[in-house]
């Protein structure tokens, strides 16, 4: 949307640098495990060969998030299916919610609010294939923004920057 000019402001998790756009704000997005806090693996590190016997939600092939845990598991020799794989996060989310034992992956930004609401815990699999993400505040490339757009992207990349930085500390991610 940003490249055909419907839209002057997009928030994107990106892998690479993407021609077109200029990139306002980044931020890390690693890919975290999320999980009520009576899961079994709520207390402890994490690891991918843990998830087995949990079902998982997960985006669709081709997001993101998706190519790196495949690729993640790939390099490590593990296999592992989502029994939920969609690219709403709200029906991922529901899913983790209402099902005993689920682990929805996800960045910390899908669920930044809700975590605390719904007392869940955020684990991190240290693998740095996980790690190569970022969310994107991005801008159609050399295009010249009012004031009223420059303002806005102030107010998200700081809104978003307190928040994020606020999660990973209550978290410990």
């Amino acid at each position: 949307m940003i490249h055909s000019g419907e839209v002057e402001l997009a928030l994107q998790f990106s892998l690479v640098a993407e021609r077109g756009v200029d990139v306002m704000a980044s931020f890390p997005a690693p890919v975290r495990m999320v999980m009520r806090q009576d899961h079994p693996l709520a207390e402890g590190d994490l690891q991918l060969t843990d998830l087995h016997p949990y079902p998982l939600a997960m985006n669709e092939q081709g997001s993101t998030i998706r190519q790196l845990f495949d690729l993640s598991c790939r390099m490590s020799g593990i296999f592992l299916e989502p029994a939920v794989s969609c690219n709403r996060f709200s029906t991922l989310y529901d899913f983790m919610v209402q099902t005993p034992g689920a682990i929805v992956a996800c960045s910390h930004f899908s669920i930044l609010y809700k975590a605390r609401r719904d007392d869940l815990r955020v684990k991190s699999v240290n693998i740095e294939q996980l790690s190569q993400r970022t969310l994107q505040l991005q801008t159609p490339a050399g295009k010249r923004r009012s004031v009223a757009l420059s303002e806005f992207i102030d107010f998200i990349r700081d809104e978003v920057s307190r928040e994020s930085e606020a999660f990973i500390r209550d978290f410990a991610v």
